[in-house]
């Protein structure tokens, strides 16, 4: 039997809508930190401008780069960075270095009081925001690719794949940006057998040196013995600690270590760690802040201990997280200082503590993911604990879950965010509930 014959569907190639220039007012700013106008009858997003502004756009479909300030907003300043903006490098790692620090403070205030207003919370009184310093990011994601003969360790341009080559940075901490050029050193052999090769460096400054974690098209065993015998030579004489290939082990020169509230810890390969040291610093103040003097205290999505060993120096504390890596961290910890600490391995997201489980504590501290605690949160507000510390990343995901506690009769009066995210659209926000 003939097989039936099979065509092709030929998809119509559609058009590319034509590029115009346009003036145009910027009517807000939008969620990502770009300015929201008016154009050709549609909403585009246009980075680097501000409320009020009147500009000359470049506008394709709903794409619009801007080509000229015609009136500047009083807000506006000059950018710390080179670069930043359309008249740089258009680097991709920060949003909103034009804004005044008022006004920049005030838009992340109300980023914070928008999420709650959605959930029905806008009585809830939102503090001015607490700023990280500059320079004391001590934790990246850089591509690394070769351009022209040269390899480059940094950022992506803004909407491109285009790496640029990184010259300062006010957001790294310097250890970081030393980083960068021992990454292209001990990389260079890697390169020079592999032309065209693109990786990604993950960078965790640890309180002993670096931890580089390195993923992409390149496998542990893919490795020569002459680059396996070369690249640990080249690391010996850097500050970096350990390196791992996509999850594999490559070397160790020491074990890379953070340290919690005095307690020495284990750092994991890609452990989360908070983004700043004075944000994380700040983050433990409000959450003993929050905990008073509770005995009993669950660390819940505990990652390495951040706020476990904060909150142990007056009190007993259960800490309860996904990573098993992340959790013997805390156990070679606790068994190396003493503490009074107990682990779980459990998944929140799938088996929250129940409220019989809850009820034994007197204060509960939750810092989870970008995704929220809602199961977690439902089971609590079935509780009696009397102190919710809620850590989150997430304004809309915090003001879901803060409204699914306050249903359940706990108290929120303010929230505190904290800023680990300078010129970015992210923040950090700290809410302390108790019950009526």
């Amino acid at each position: 039997m003939a097989r039936p014959t099979r065509h092709k569907r030929r998809h119509k190639k559609q058009p590319q809508p034509a590029t115009v220039e346009v003036t145009a007012e910027i009517e807000a700013l939008g969620s990502a930190g770009d300015g929201v106008a008016s154009a050709n009858g549609r909403a585009v997003h246009v980075p680097y401008v501000l409320p009020g502004e009147t500009v000359r756009l470049s506008v394709c479909g709903s794409k619009a780069d801007l080509l000229e300030v015609l009136t500047p907003a009083p807000a506006r300043i000059s950018p710390v960075c080179a670069h930043f903006g359309p008249a740089g490098d258009q680097c991709g790692g920060c949003s909103l270095q034009h804004l005044s620090t008022d006004t920049y403070t005030d838009w992340k205030k109300e980023t914070v009081m928008r999420a709650l207003a959605h959930v029905g919370l806008e009585k809830i009184d939102v503090l001015a925001p607490l700023l990280s310093p500059l320079r004391s990011r001590r934790r990246a994601s850089f591509s690394v690719q070769e351009t022209g003969g040269d390899i480059l360790c940094g950022f992506l341009q803004g909407r491109s794949h285009r790496l640029i080559d990184l010259q300062e940075c006010h957001i790294l901490s310097p250890a970081l940006m030393a980083g960068r050029e021992e990454i292209i050193t001990i990389l260079e052999p890697v390169f020079r057998e592999r032309p065209g090769l693109r990786l990604s460096a993950h960078v965790t400054e640890a309180s002993n040196g670096l931890d580089v974690e390195l993923t992409g098209d390149l496998q542990e065993e893919d490795l020569s013995l002459h680059e396996r015998e070369q690249i640990p030579l080249l690391l010996e004489a850097t500050s970096i600690t350990r390196l791992t290939i996509n999850g594999a082990p490559f070397w160790q020169g020491e074990q890379p270590v953070v340290i919690f509230a005095g307690t020495r810890v284990p750092l994991p390969p890609r452990a989360f760690l908070q983004a700043t040291k004075a944000g994380e610093a700040t983050l433990q103040k409000l959450v003993g802040v929050g905990i008073g003097g509770a005995r009993k205290v669950a660390d819940l999505f505990a990652g390495c201990g951040t706020f476990t060993f904060a909150a142990v120096q007056g009190a007993t504390v259960h800490a309860v997280e996904s990573d098993e890596a992340a959790i013997n961290a805390i156990n070679q910890a606790r068994r190396l200082s003493g503490q009074a600490v107990t682990t779980r391995a459990r998944d929140l997201f799938r088996q929250p503590l129940m409220p019989a489980e809850l009820n034994r504590f007197d204060a509960v501290v939750l810092d989870p993911p970008r995704a929220g605690a809602e199961a977690q949160a439902q089971q609590l507000a079935e509780s009696n604990v009397p102190v919710v510390v809620s850590v989150s990343c997430n304004p809309k995901t915090f003001a879901r879950d803060a409204a699914t506690l306050m249903a359940g009769g706990y108290r929120l009066s303010e929230v505190q965010p904290v800023d680990q995210f300078m010129f970015s659209p992210h923040i950090e926000v700290v809410g302390i509930f108790t019950r009526e």
